[in-house]
């Protein structure tokens, strides 16, 4: 059984995880905390723990023998059926044995399945550290937003202050103070829908580590702004060797591989063991042995139908593998080309777009005050400016 997340996400994640572990720090030891705590009480990482126990497990399952039988046989019973008139009871033992290297066959079949069942689990530790790491930016974002939503409330008090100082010296008209007290509740009317979601989000985090109804985090997301550093073709030969999913698809083409061997097996005949004493009632005590061989060639197009249908399930295995394979080569590449462009806009946010609309907040300030600018030019630029910051936040998570 797989677990199944948005590909995109989990990946992206996983090599993140990689790629910036050796990032100044860890960005907040909180998400730390919650990484840890996910990998350990998820309920979807002990289910595919759970899954790989028992695929453990039942390796030695595999490579045994059937049960043995015991048998107890009155012989030579009168027609009245007295059991105690009956000539001899024999007592037997017998012991079924497939045809040499079918147990062995079977154990690699049953050893490949607990090794991609490993894979797996470790895929379901990536997919919910990858969930977490999401969730926790999305967070970030959020009080990314009121932080920026409250310090554009004050922001607007004092433009509408400086509205009112001009309206009171005639200066001005009252429309421009009340344009500012409807951008004012508007922000206000946002801020209340902000909070709300971060706290559904955290809500949500908790969800996802595993403790529902335990407040985990309730403090500020921090996010380090680390540019990526390894080149594309890295980041290709990363996914391919660190990728659990791709592990995990070799392993079960190599179980369905064995599988082949193993329904080829089903041609040989089986063999049979039997041990029996013999308890003669009015004469001397016997041993019997007694051996017995399946006959498989008499239904030889059952057994070849079988073997058809192994050698189909590990081809779908290998199309399967190569479509996972295809599939990291293509996100790696999408994904990198994602992460540039988001560093790209990062860079020129913070580096540009950010001090170019606070100095046009300030030059529309200054020119509203001395009356060389309207109201509107002042609040255009305010808006921009709170564009600028949403924008760039946006960008980093």
């Amino acid at each position: 059984m797989r677990v199944v997340h948005h590909p995109v996400i989990v990946l992206l994640l996983s090599l993140a995880l990689s790629i910036w572990s050796e990032a100044p720090a860890a960005a907040d030891a909180a998400l730390d905390r919650l990484l840890e705590q996910a990998a350990a009480e998820s309920p979807t990482v002990r289910a595919a723990r759970a899954r790989w126990d028992m695929a453990r497990a039942g390796m030695a399952e595999a490579r045994g023998l059937d049960d043995p039988e015991l048998s107890v046989t009155q012989w030579s019973i009168p027609s009245n059926f007295n059991l105690s008139q009956a000539d001899e009871t024999w007592y037997g033992i017998s012991q079924a044995f497939p045809f040499p290297g079918t147990r062995r066959l079977r154990g690699r079949v049953a050893e490949a399945g607990a090794q991609a069942a490993e894979q797996e689990y470790h895929a379901a530790v990536r997919a919910v550290r990858a969930r977490v790491k999401t969730l926790y930016a999305r967070l970030y974002r959020v009080q990314r937003r009121i932080d920026t939503h409250r310090e554009h409330q004050r922001l607007l008090d004092d433009l509408i202050e400086a509205a009112l100082a001009r309206y009171g010296s005639g200066q001005a008209t009252q429309q421009e103070s009340l344009q500012a007290q409807v951008d004012l509740s508007s922000l206000h009317a946002g801020l209340l829908a902000l909070e709300q979601e971060q706290q559904s989000l955290r809500l949500e985090l908790n969800a996802a580590i595993g403790r529902p109804d335990e407040p985990l985090f309730f403090g500020a997301a921090q996010i380090v702004y680390a540019p990526i550093e390894p080149s594309l073709d890295a980041l290709e030969a990363m996914a391919r060797d660190a990728r659990p999913e791709l592990h995990a698809a070799d392993r079960l083409v190599a179980g369905r591989t064995e599988a082949v061997n193993v329904a080829k097996r089903g041609l040989w005949p089986n063999l049979t063991a039997e041990v029996a004493y013999w308890d003669v009632h009015d004469g001397p005590n016997r041993w019997m042995l007694t051996g017995r061989m399946t006959l498989p060639w008499l239904a030889a197009g059952k057994y070849r139908s079988k073997i058809a249908q192994a050698r189909a399930d590990a081809m779908r295995s290998e199309a399967e593998r190569d479509a996972t394979r295809q599939e990291t080569s293509f996100l790696v590449r999408d994904l990198f080309l994602k992460i540039k462009t988001s560093e790209t806009l990062i860079d020129l946010y913070q580096r540009g777009i950010l001090a170019q609309a606070e100095q046009a907040l300030e030059s529309a300030r200054i020119a509203y005050t001395a009356g060389r600018a309207d109201f509107s030019t002042l609040i255009d630029a305010e808006q921009r400016l709170r564009d600028a910051r949403l924008a760039s936040d946006l960008a980093l998570a």
